[in-house]
């Protein structure tokens, strides 16, 4: 990486496509070096100041190199400004019928993946000031019928990032968190597609016409949102603001978002049920 004359570096997880892509591409035309964690090929044409790698957040071997990667490039005059958890991975069943193997597998790429990196960038990010924005979502503040692993997993990490947050700004560096709605990315059509192969076939017939229902609703949903490099500019400017607070609603219906998540129970059971087709 050519690293003269540019703002510093920006290490972000998740950019085959969707935000990270569009962000990654923002990031660059701004005037940032990136580093790019791709789960498959990077998408990317060459460029002077981005390093792209292979990141399966899945596998703590892989986590350590990428981390060794970053503080390569800082070693040599980078300041590592901002690190932005962006990927992630949706995975959907009844609870009776999800095996224990698919909700590990989204724990680890949704929190056990954020944990790890983090802890390993953490003194560059204290040494040079540096950000962590963690790429949340509605549904770790509000639960879905059928989507507990991804559910679970964005509770937890909604939990880990005010610990982190509360930790680090003694030290200089502040936590944000992105509770995400809707932006309309491959990982909509994508997840469906393996979710019906891989855990539809096991889907007991009392949760069966439910489950489809509500998963092909969430789908659309997800297709119908903020559009992804709309969602990458809301992430670049919060980057770049001088006092940035702890929690941003990413989506195109903030306000909408916010009340829903202070919703009371009996009566959000209801309106789920309702949107869902589950009641």
């Amino acid at each position: 990486m050519d690293v003269p004359n540019r703002k510093g570096l920006v290490a972000v997880t998740g950019c085959d496509s969707g935000i990270g892509f569009a962000l990654t591409n923002l990031l660059l035309d701004r005037g940032w070096s990136v580093v790019a964690g791709c789960f498959s090929e990077p998408p990317f044409a060459p460029h002077a100041h981005l390093v792209c790698w292979r990141l399966d957040l899945r596998d703590e071997t892989g986590i350590a190199r990428f981390a060794e990667l970053v503080e390569g490039l800082t070693a040599h005059g980078q300041r590592l400004a901002c690190l932005v958890h962006n990927a992630g991975e949706v995975l959907a069943a009844p609870v009776e019928n999800m095996p224990l193997s698919g909700v590990r597998e989204v724990f680890e790429v949704n929190f056990f993946g954020i944990y790890s990196l983090s802890q390993k960038l953490i003194p560059r990010l204290i040494r040079d000031g540096g950000r962590i924005i963690i790429n949340a979502s509605l549904a770790g503040r509000v639960g879905l019928p059928f989507f507990s692993p991804y559910v679970a997993s964005k509770f937890a990490v909604e939990g880990f990032a005010d610990c982190l947050r509360r930790e680090l700004r003694p030290h200089g560096v502040r936590t944000v968190v992105l509770d995400t709605g809707a932006v309309a990315t491959p990982i909509w059509d994508g997840s469906w597609t393996r979710i019906k192969s891989e855990l539809l076939p096991a889907v007991g017939d009392r949760y069966r016409g439910a489950f489809e229902r509500a998963a092909e609703s969430f789908v659309r949903g997800g297709n119908a949102g903020m559009a992804a490099e709309r969602a990458a500019g809301r992430i670049l400017r919060i980057m770049e603001k001088g006092n940035p607070r702890s929690r941003y609603f990413l989506s195109d219906h903030p306000l909408l978002d916010r009340l829903e998540a202070t919703i009371p129970g009996p009566i959000m059971d209801k309106l789920i049920a309702k949107r869902f087709g589950t009641a």
